[in-house]
């Protein structure tokens, strides 16, 4: 695996790493991995469940997790979320944080570090809320997976967090609305979005 991170890597090739909350994403291979980060230009890093360790995968440009994936990974289940997501992102050096909420759509967080001065962590930390176009129950199988790739092919391409998040989530509604893992089609991501009015 790690020669093939090796070999795959590129300026612009963006490496994701996902841990499907099993545990296979050990301390070593993610050592080993992180250590070719420089030969990519993006870095992007999604969890599921609560054993994945994101505080040992620095220097990422996002981080798609659950709530409880980020309490886990910083032993932390009374503060509230925006402080936990800058804790996390000034922790390990990243650059914007996606949690989804269920059915009801994400968090986006970003860290501004272009300010300067004494401003306290809140200043620090943009956030937004992205409400999800569809109510109703949604199929959780490959939900986030389908956040993640999106979200994070578009962050390779140079899109902002905010943009990411929102056809990324567009994507796992798509993804969430049948039942089971199905790829999720361009034609009907495409249509989805040319039919939003706030994108009108």
């Amino acid at each position: 695996l790690v020669d093939q991170v090796h070999k795959l890597g590129a300026e612009d090739a963006s490496l994701v790493l996902y841990d499907a909350g099993l545990g296979v994403l050990t301390d070593s291979l993610a050592a080993a991995v992180l250590d070719q980060r420089a030969r990519y230009g993006r870095l992007i890093v999604g969890t599921a469940g609560s054993r994945g360790k994101l505080a040992r995968l620095t220097n990422s440009d996002l981080i798609v997790a659950s709530e409880r994936a980020l309490r886990s990974s910083l032993r932390d289940y009374e503060q509230g979320v925006s402080a936990l997501a800058y804790r996390l992102l000034e922790g390990t050096r990243g650059q914007s944080f996606v949690m989804p909420v269920g059915h009801k759509g994400l968090l986006c967080f970003d860290a501004r570090r272009d300010l300067t001065g004494n401003l306290e962590w809140e200043g620090k930390l943009r956030s937004e809320y992205i409400a999800s176009a569809v109510n109703g129950t949604i199929d959780r199988l490959g939900y986030d997976e389908a956040l993640l790739a999106i979200a994070g092919a578009l962050i390779g391409v140079g899109a902002t967090p905010q943009q990411a998040a929102y056809v990324g989530l567009a994507g796992a509604i798509l993804e969430g609305r049948q039942p089971g893992h199905v790829p999720v089609d361009g034609h009907e991501l495409r249509q989805l979005l040319e039919s939003r009015p706030e994108l009108a």
